[in-house]
């Protein structure tokens, strides 16, 4: 989970599942997806893509749910499972209550990319964890480097007056800053942004709506707190 997020209100989780029970690739993919399908509302269950981790077999999947017991939110997520030696490893990237963006998505499939499994047992798994930490920073980094892309996408889109386009790709931006967190400085400079949207299309009351909601995300942020500058 984020920073300032808890159990019951995350936007992004990460978990690490490790079985020891001799559940196989195939019996936890139709244990989690036969969960799914009874216990959440509106599951879709897209199609397992078998790929190799660390020389072992494994696979991916992704979901998304409408509602599950015990959230009214909806939720996505992109599983990889991978068959140890001794033990099954799943590692379950989730989202809430919006579904990933296609570059979230590439980010989140590039981080588990550096997902290493090793045997301590064999010797010295050092180069494993070095990859696996690095992994991880790169997959911080990115979601600020998504919510940038999808910026500079959204200003490419309004400087050529597709205001639709524009503002549809910084509703993309501003589901990634709240993702990070709920008053991240990144979501006052998307309704700025979004106010210059509406000014450009000559709706007074909506950019008075987006100013107040940045002003209202600066507020809650500790004075002096350092925003990003580009």
């Amino acid at each position: 989970m984020t920073e300032n997020q808890s159990v019951a209100n995350w936007t992004r989780l990460i978990a690490v599942e490790i079985r020891r029970d001799g559940t196989s690739l195939s019996e936890y993919e139709r244990r989690e997806t036969n969960t799914l399908r009874a216990t959440c509302q509106g599951a879709q269950i897209y199609p397992r893509d078998p790929v190799t981790v660390s020389g072992l077999p494994a696979s991916r999947f992704f979901t998304r749910v409408t509602q599950c017991a015990g959230s009214t939110q909806p939720e996505s997520a992109l599983y990889l499972v991978i068959q140890g030696k001794d033990a099954l490893y799943a590692i379950h990237l989730a989202w809430r209550p919006y579904p990933p963006t296609e570059n979230e998505l590439q980010a989140a499939l590039a981080y588990l990319a550096t997902v290493r499994v090793c045997d301590t047992r064999a010797g010295s798994c050092e180069k494993e964890r070095q990859e696996a930490e690095a992994g991880a920073t790169m997959f911080a980094a990115d979601q600020t480097a998504v919510w940038q892309k999808t910026m500079d996408d959204a200003r490419g889109a309004l400087r050529i007056k597709h205001y639709v386009r524009a503002e549809t790709l910084y509703g993309e931006a501003l589901q990634e800053a709240f993702r990070m967190d709920p008053i991240h400085p990144l979501l006052a400079r998307t309704y700025d942004a979004l106010a210059e949207l509406w000014r450009a299309r000559f709706r007074p009351s909506v950019v008075k709506q987006m100013q107040e909601a940045a002003a209202a995300i600066r507020a809650k942020n500790p004075p002096g707190a350092p925003e990003p500058t580009k």
